[in-house]
């Protein structure tokens, strides 16, 4: 949907988390928002879709270095969407 946004920031990873394992760094962590605007129709397909795929691509980056990846898709509760709602996407998106 317009105005959604994605992470960003997977260039450079796999570099930068051996750099971290050799400094003595054994887990890794990335956290992807998205937001619920029903009126907006957020969060789109789209924007699951690329937050599944970015966490995923993170987490094999950061395996492929030595580092126990944690990811989290986080549902923002900002907004006045109900609990129902926001269990919903949170479904969905896990």
């Amino acid at each position: 949907a317009d105005g959604e946004n994605y992470c960003t920031g997977l260039d450079g990873l796999y570099d930068r988390a051996v750099l971290y394992y050799k400094q003595g760094a054994r887990f890794c962590k990335w956290r992807t928002a998205l937001e619920i605007n029903d009126a907006r129709g957020m969060p789109s397909a789209v924007a699951v879709k690329e937050a599944a795929w970015g966490l995923a691509r993170y987490a094999r980056i950061c395996q492929e270095a030595g580092l126990v990846p944690i990811v989290e898709p986080e549902i923002l509760m900002d907004g006045d969407h109900t609990l129902e709602r926001t269990i919903e996407v949170q479904t969905q998106v896990v």
